[in-house]
């Protein structure tokens, strides 16, 4: 079962992708009622979901607006859902 299905996405940034890919994982290990470490090198999408905000510089338009939409699902199924954060 694939985790994503879509992509890529035009006009985003790396930060945006790993944040978004840590989440999708984070919602497929929740439903799954697995308990499975998940590694990052990306320091900003870790800070994002440890502070449970994510704050990107990269405008919102026309060409990026079906990532902006995924992107802030993301961000609101984070801040809605209890999740452990270890470090």
């Amino acid at each position: 079962h694939p985790v994503f299905w879509k992509g890529p996405y035009q006009d985003g940034t790396k930060d945006m992708a790993e944040f978004i890919g840590i989440v999708q994982t984070l919602k497929y290990l929740k439903v799954r009622k697995l308990s499975i470490p998940i590694y990052s090198e990306s320091s900003t999408a870790i800070k994002w979901i440890t502070n449970r905000n994510a704050t990107t510089k990269l405008p919102r338009r026309a060409s990026n607006r079906e990532l902006y939409d995924l992107f802030d699902r993301c961000l609101a199924w984070l801040n809605a859902t209890p999740i452990t954060i270890e470090s």
